[in-house]
């Protein structure tokens, strides 16, 4: 995990705002956001600038003590889009950090994938395994022994028992459940408040208590 400097937030939206709590709460300093959209170039956003993704690689001015370049976090809430500019930050060769809220309950067991992020009041528990850009939202939870893939998001108030498997780019809605030792497919979308109870194949919509292939 990187020790708290100078970091480049790229997304500039509401995910982008939560991230930033996180990391100025950590002692980061934010110093830009990165965005593709020119209305949002050059106008001040939560904080800090924001500035094109041309801007990667060095920071946008001199550090204080004379840092040459910035951590870079991708804050895009899309996990499709937000895989894709993590591969070309880490092309980059660029440092991506960790984020965990000051709140955040993380066992010393955990491991967090490059770029991954644990918001306030959520729990990561016993030898879990978050994968690159993974996000634990905002209270939720994930127990004992559970494996997230690539770019998988746990949203607010979710709960992952424990040694559930979610696959790749798999958004588990806000307030969802999922019981032990159940396997979800890669790019699945699993309904806010939804209970899940079996395993799911790739690419599926489930929603409902139980929930079913929508």
């Amino acid at each position: 995990m990187s020790l708290p400097g100078r970091l480049l937030i790229w997304g500039a939206g509401g995910h982008a705002k939560v991230v930033a709590d996180v990391a100025r709460a950590s002692g980061w300093e934010v110093v830009a956001f990165l965005d593709d959209d020119p209305a949002k170039q050059g106008q001040l956003f939560y904080g800090a600038p924001v500035r094109g993704p041309q801007s990667l690689p060095p920071c946008p001015s001199p550090g204080a003590r004379g840092e040459p370049e910035c951590s870079v976090f991708v804050a895009i809430g899309s996990n499709a889009a937000r895989e894709r500019c993590l591969a070309l930050v880490l092309a980059s060769g660029l440092t991506i950090p960790v984020l965990i809220d000051p709140s955040a309950r993380v066992s010393p067991t955990a491991v967090l994938g490059t770029g991954a992020v644990v918001m306030a009041g959520a729990v990561v528990q016993a030898d879990a395994h978050i994968g690159r850009g993974g996000i634990i939202n905002t209270g939720a939870s994930v127990d004992h022994d559970c494996r997230l893939g690539v770019c998988a998001h746990v949203a607010p108030g979710a709960r992952l028992t424990g040694q559930v498997e979610v696959g790749d780019r798999t958004l588990i809605g806000a307030g969802a459940v999922v019981v032990p030792q159940v396997r979800i497919g890669a790019d699945n979308i699993v309904g806010a408040g939804a209970v899940v109870v079996r395993d799911s194949q790739p690419g599926q919509v489930l929603v409902g208590v139980p929930a079913r292939v929508c």
